[in-house]
Order: structure tokens, then C-alpha cells, then sequence
């Protein structure tokens, strides 16, 4: 007689352990689901912040999602150049270990950004989805410089052209003056302010409206969005993935400044789940 009764004993538990009806949960409604962990594959939005899979922050670099944290930019100090002296070129190969830049042997101040956040192997097919460069910058004569973007395949987007008769004695940013790096003194930084490239912008950086400088005599550009010098869709098709270099080349031996940061602004469209990706 004990068989029977311990299964009738089972039978009863598994009925007084299932599941509850939609009324008895509650209201007749559907319990919502729990927050939690978001996975990163199931099209779901499970931690309800929302942001589904990819494009939700804790999905980057976890099952096919990209790593969306873009490369840090450093600070780069910009000396007295005097590049002009290093000898006429035509391209990279008669300058030995320097670079040939507006027509001279040069040796550019860079800074790379080594991008792998885009998906293997894809391109820039349409440059203008790369939407924005942008320099927070301080210089002293802004006729000294030519400024480029150059791509991971060498392919070179000259954003300021070097021209000695371009915006002489203007300044970019509130631009330090007082020291001189030619007499062996460090560039010390002035304020920088923000000067931005973008495929749309129709005035050069060279010709942009001015502001008195803090000096009270010298004038300065006034930041903004500003058209690159040399044509936007030189960029056409380089890789998205890889080493994006900015150069900053001072071709004359006065003036110094400061390139306190740097930065890349794609089309979100490109970053497969990433936001807008910003160095």
C-alpha cells in the first residue's frame, strides 16, 4: 500500500507545481520580460535600455559585433619648421626618409589613428560618409602649414594647402607667440579652438571670417566647418580598417603651435551597430 499513496503524493506535487494561468500572474497581461544581460545575437532589447544586439554599448567586440572605442588621439606639439630648405620634389621617393610635401622635402609632424572597427575588408565607396575632420589647434601663422589626412592606402586628402601668400600672419586659435622654438625653447601651448573639414563646406580654412586675437593686433580664423584645399573624393574607396595618419607640416622657420586633438566623424551607416564613431 505504500507504492500508491507515494505516487499519488508525486502526482500532486506536479500538479501544485505548474505553471500559473495568464489570470493568475496578473491581469489577464503578458508579465514583461525581465531585465538582465543583454545578448548580444537574439534581436532582443533584454536589458530594455534601448539598444538591441550590435548597437547596444555592452555588445561591442562580443559574438560579430565591432569594437566601436575609436583610437585615442595625443597631443602633438608643432615647432618652428624650416622644411622649405630641405630641397624641391615631386614625390616621396627623392626626399630619402622624409616626405615630399607642396613641392618640398619635409618632415610632417603626425599622428596616427589605427581603425578596426569597421567590418573586413570594406571601403570608403562613398567619401562623404566620412562626414567631418576636425583639429583642435593653436598656431601662430597659419601660412606656415599644410595639413593632410592621408588614408591606409597612401592616398593623401590635403584638408590646409601651404601657401606663404595664404592668410600671412594669421593665427589659428588664441595662438601662444612669445615663445620660440627656433632659439631652443619648447613650444608652450596657447588655447586652441576647433577647426573642422567637411565634404559639404564651401569656404577654405584660409579665407574664413576673422576675430582680434587675445593680443589685441593679430587677427584669428574663427572655428567652424571649412572645405578641404584639395579635392574630398581623393579618398574614394581607401579602407576603412587600417592606419588614417593626419600630418601637420610647418614649412618655415618662425611660428609654432599645438595640436591638442584630433578627430574622425563617420556616417553611422558604416559601423554596422556602432554609433557615430568619433577619434
Amino acid at each position: 500500500m505504500k507504492l500508491p499513496s507515494a505516487a499519488l503524493l508525486l502526482s500532486l506535487g506536479v500538479v501544485a507545481c505548474g505553471p500559473q494561468t495568464r489570470d493568475e500572474a496578473g491581469a489577464g497581461a503578458d508579465a514583461p520580460p525581465p531585465f538582465g544581460t543583454e545578448v548580444c545575437n537574439d534581436g532582443v532589447d533584454n536589458d530594455q535600455d534601448g539598444s538591441a544586439d550590435c548597437s547596444d554599448s555592452e555588445c561591442e567586440g562580443v559574438d560579430a559585433c565591432p569594437v566601436c572605442e575609436p583610437p585615442a588621439s595625443q597631443p602633438l606639439a608643432l615647432p618652428d619648421g624650416n622644411d622649405e630648405d630641405g630641397g624641391a620634389c615631386t614625390t616621396d621617393a627623392s626626399c630619402g626618409t622624409n616626405h615630399c610635401v607642396a613641392g618640398f622635402c619635409a618632415n610632417p609632424y603626425t599622428s596616427q589613428a589605427i581603425w578596426s572597427s569597421f567590418a573586413q575588408s570594406s571601403t570608403l565607396t562613398d567619401p562623404s560618409q566620412l562626414t567631418k575632420v576636425c583639429l583642435q589647434i593653436e598656431h601662430s601663422w597659419l601660412a606656415d602649414l599644410q595639413i593632410e589626412l592621408v588614408a591606409p592606402n597612401n592616398a593623401h586628402l590635403i584638408l590646409h594647402a601651404y601657401n606663404r601668400n595664404q592668410a600671412a600672419g594669421i593665427y589659428l586659435g588664441d595662438a601662444n607667440d612669445d615663445d620660440d622654438a627656433s632659439a631652443g625653447v619648447s613650444p608652450q601651448p596657447g588655447v586652441g579652438k576647433t577647426y573642422c573639414f567637411t565634404p559639404t563646406a564651401t569656404t577654405q580654412l584660409w579665407s574664413g571670417a576673422t576675430t582680434t586675437a587675445p593680443d589685441g593686433f593679430s587677427e584669428e580664423i574663427t572655428p567652424g566647418d571649412y572645405a578641404s584645399a584639395g579635392p574630398w573624393n581623393v579618398i574614394a574607396n581607401a579602407p576603412l580598417n587600417g592606419t588614417w595618419e593626419l600630418r601637420v607640416t610647418d614649412l618655415w622657420a618662425d611660428d609654432n603651435g599645438f595640436l591638442f586633438s584630433w578627430s574622425m566623424e563617420f556616417d553611422p551607416s558604416l559601423e554596422g551597430g556602432c554609433a557615430v564613431i568619433i577619434l
